[in-house]
């Protein structure tokens, strides 16, 4: 499809918009032209006032006077009696009005003359020009531009002849004062032009003014011939009519016949041009643009029947308001299909003029703005398969006449004969093309315009088959993807996926090619490439891919797991070597690394692990998760001020597994949201049971802080067991902050709103960015264990835990050290500062039950439980 500028067309309910040019331009700014009108018609006034007051006598000549009844039939005939020229692409009309005018200057008086031409221009205008009450303002400006120009000529010729003058004198007068009025009117009408359509335009003005102003010398010497007649003898008058009707019966024959041939040329010259275009769409276009020069139009449109029944026609229009090339319309509507049944059953255009009394095409036309038009059918060697619309004459002086009809079905035969050689052209470059494309879209993914799993594979195969050398391939996976997804929505992953692409294209050697395998996972094909070389590139690409993506929902954290898999002997399969590429990959997320190399034995690791998943999923059916507790403590003191829950899962073969066991599994399957809502549950239930002022802290993992429900569930599950949100205290690990640290900043102050506490696990760990940090709701951070064992020993390092404690006292939050296994460790955190505590020192996690126990059974009744170490207590 081809698109152009075009103003759309109005709604079959609304009033046609005239289309035509020059004067009927002012319709689409009544308010200027309205304007322009009411100046000319003062001016007209002010100037008739002068004239009738200083020269309102009997005619100037002392023959035969005329009275304006008279005049009026003249003005009336020299409207009614026209020529047109045709000048390329503008055309000019010869008419009468001179004749009139001189016979008004030399024997009417100057009343005589006004009333005469506005009566004679009246009648001859409604009847001969009429096509609508929207020409009310062209009316308007024809009754103020005439008068004024004849006002004007009364006042020059008057002002410089006096009586006594001879004839040839009063000749030249009277042709000065015609041309003058006639040059004045041709300029009134630029002027109302341009200010209609706010610029100036007329690249052929003085030719204009120079063809027509010696054609109204013509005229008005024609009517000072009548003068001296009427004056010498009226009879003789007579004799004029046979020569001028002569004369003007030639004249036309001769453009008649000049127009046939400039017809012929024009067909034969717009036929080729149209041959020759690249396009058929453009064909089509130059077809329209031919058909408007060709009947002096403003309107073409080409509308073709679909290819089959479930389709919509083809529609092209020009216009002057723009191009409309080959745009599929949804189906046919009343209006259209009426035409087309109409036009297809009959063997010859049709000509719809202004007044005709069929009501069949109204809607068509309305539908257009049309008034006028010729529909001529287009013709196969079958069936008709397209309607040819022309409308809107140009200019008002004329409308579509039998020998326009003949004209556009010569043209509608040979453009019907281009049209069906040219859609079959077409139609052959669009099965080609439409090939093209289902092959490319079959070998390419859809979003990222990467190639696809399939196209990877053949391209394995090949590299594989050619056997010059290793062949690595890299198998991607965008880690936390889902959480994207989940917290933004689709649109916000597939920006996430396009970005991730273009980088991924650019990262990668130019001999490479990288696929998108589907969801979240890409692969790249490394050529002639041992594994060094293959982790080498593997390195590169991850400096370029891995970091932060900058969305329209703001900054993510984007990191990648990387399998690599080197083709070696016995590898005989692309699948072969994608799958392993594939295991090396899933072999990267359950560890520290960024990529990892294939190994024989990561095919029974990815079984047990995937059966470890499957095997999670039925005991969390069953609700066979239980929860542990450990206490966390003050230091200062030994007393516990809250449990801190810990997931375990009694394995049938495995035995007792901890969180860290089972967890990258849940989030492989997808388990996390419901582990966490079954350990939310049961850790509920036994502190319902406890003091008040005990605390219960709850490790929530990356994808439960991205559930949008995780407030609603945490909210109901707190009042269904009537435990305070001040008990609770959320802890969420550093690296699941920063991967998607904007989601987490909001589901946090969300937390905050509901009345639980928060704190960051494993602080230090995680490279955040302490700018950002301030910003998190926070009251907590939890010095990891391996910074507190750093604490023991000759080598011990106080370094990163000193930093934390300060950090923490900086921005107000409190610091529990984790893993204190030791009570020279105790001691040196509470001289730190550390006011809080938890490991084996003061104790194991354990049930429920046995938290009772210690809580209920082995403290005194109303006595504060105490842990303190033995060093503390001795």
């Amino acid at each position: 499809m081809i698109t152009r500028p075009l103003t759309p067309r109005p709604a079959p309910s609304e009033p046609p918009r005239p289309l035509g040019v020059a004067v009927r331009e002012a319709l689409r700014a009544p308010r200027r032209v309205w304007i322009f009108n009411g100046f000319l018609a003062l001016t007209c006034t002010l100037v008739w006032a002068f004239a009738i007051d200083s020269f309102d006598s009997p005619s100037f000549l002392p023959g035969p006077h005329l009275s304006w009844w008279a005049l009026a039939l003249a003005f009336y005939f020299a409207e009614v009696f026209v020529v047109h020229l045709q000048f390329r692409k503008q055309a000019h009309t010869l008419s009468l009005t001179e004749i009139g005018l001189t016979l008004g200057l030399l024997l009417g008086a100057p009343t005589a003359l006004l009333i005469g031409q506005l009566v004679g221009t009246l009648v001859a205008l409604i009847v001969t020009r009429w096509k609508s009450q929207r020409q009310l303002v062209k009316f308007a400006f024809n009754l103020a531009e005439l008068p004024l120009c004849s006002g004007v000529a009364l006042v020059i010729f008057r002002s410089l002849a006096h009586p006594g003058d001879s004839a040839p004198h009063v000749w030249v007068l009277v042709l000065f004062a015609c041309a003058v009025a006639h040059v004045l009117g041709i300029l009134l009408v630029s002027a109302v032009i341009a200010i209609a359509e706010e610029r100036f335009q007329a690249p052929q003005l003085l030719r204009t003014l120079l063809t027509s102003t010696i054609g109204a010398l013509a005229t008005a010497s024609l009517g000072l011939a009548v003068v001296e007649l009427l004056e010498a003898r009226p009879l003789a008058v007579v004799l004029l009519v046979v020569p001028v009707l002569s004369c003007v019966a030639a004249f036309r024959g001769y453009m008649e016949q000049r127009e046939q041939r400039e017809h012929v040329e024009f067909l034969y010259e717009s036929m080729r041009a149209t041959q020759g275009a690249p396009e058929f769409g453009l064909a089509v276009g130059q077809l329209l643009v031919a058909a408007r020069r060709l009947l002096r139009a403003e309107y073409a449109e080409i509308l073709l029947l679909p290819a089959s029944d479930g389709d919509g026609p083809l529609r092209s229009v020009s216009g002057a308001e723009g191009e409309l090339l080959m745009h599929p319309e949804e189906r046919f509507t009343p209006g259209d299909a009426t035409a087309f049944r109409a036009v297809a059953s009959t063997s010859s255009a049709m000509l719809l003029t202004q007044r005709r009394a069929a009501k069949a095409f109204d809607a068509f036309l309305r539908s257009r703005g049309l008034e006028d038009a010729i529909l001529a059918p287009l013709r196969g060697e079958n069936r008709t398969f397209g309607l040819l619309v022309v409308g809107e004459r140009l200019g008002d002086v004329s409308t579509f006449v039998e020998t326009d009809v003949e004209l556009l079905e010569t043209f509608a035969g040979h453009a019907s004969i281009l049209l069906e050689n040219g859609r079959l052209e077409h139609s052959l470059a669009e099965v080609t093309q439409l090939k093209e494309q289902l092959r490319h879209q079959a070998y390419h993914d859809g979003l990222t315009g990467l190639p696809n799993r399939l196209n990877l594979l053949e391209a394995v195969e090949e590299e594989l088959e050619r056997d010059t050398g290793p062949t690595a391939v890299l198998y991607l996976d965008l880690d936390r993807f889902k959480t994207v997804n989940d917290t933004w929505g689709h649109s916000a992953g597939d920006e996430l996926l396009s970005e991730f692409s273009r980088r991924l294209g650019g990262a990668i050697r130019a001999e490479d090619l990288a696929a998108r395998i589907g969801g979240d996972e890409f692969a790249v094909l490394v050529r002639d490439a041992d594994a060094e070389t293959a982790v080498s590139v593997a390195r590169r690409m991850l400096d370029a891919i891995d970091g932060t993506y900058v969305l329209s929902c703001g900054d993510v954290a984007c990191h990648v797991s990387v399998g690599i898999a080197v083709g070696a002997a016995g590898i005989t399969s692309g699948e072969d070597l994608i799958r392993n590429a594939d295991i090396a990959m899933y072999s990267v997320k359950r560890s520290e690394r960024a990529y990892s190399l294939y190994e024989a034995d990561l095919h029974e690791k990815l079984r047990v692990q995937r059966q470890l998943g499957l095997d999670l999923e039925a005991a969390i059916e069953r609700r066979e998760i239980l929860v542990h507790f450990q206490p966390v403590v003050a230091l200062a003191d030994g007393e516990i001020v809250g449990f801190e829950v810990l997931a375990r899962w009694p394995h049938p073969t495995r035995g007792l597994l901890n969180a860290a066991d089972f967890l990258p599994a849940a989030e492989e399957t997808g388990l996390t949201i419901e582990l966490g809502r079954l350990v939310l549950h049961q850790a509920l239930e036994a502190a319902r049971r406890w003091p008040e002022r005990l605390s219960i802290w709850l490790n929530l993992a990356a994808a439960e802080l991205a559930n949008e429900r995780l407030v609603d569930t945490l909210a109901e599950a707190l009042k269904g067991y009537g435990v305070e949100p001040s008990r609770v205290v959320i802890e969420v690990t550093e690296s699941g902050v920063i991967q998607d640290s904007d989601g987490a900043l909001v589901a946090m102050r969300r937390l905050r709103e509901l009345g639980v506490g928060l704190s960051i696990d494993d602080f230090g760990t995680g490279y955040s960015s302490l700018s950002r940090l301030a910003e998190f709701p926070i009251e907590s951070l939890k010095i990891p264990k391996p910074f507190v064992d750093r604490l023991m020993g000759e080598d011990a390092d106080e370094a990163f835990v000193d930093a934390i404690l300060r950090l923490g006292d900086s921005l107000g939050l409190a610091a529990v050290a984790e893993g204190i296994e030791h009570a020279a460790q105790a001691d040196r955190l509470r001289q730190m500062g550390c006011r809080f505590g938890q490991g084996y020192l003061f104790g194991r996690p354990a049930p429920a039950e046995e938290v009772e126990r210690l809580l209920y059974q082995e403290s005194p009744a109303g006595a504060r439980l105490s842990l303190v170490p033995a060093s503390r207590t001795a």
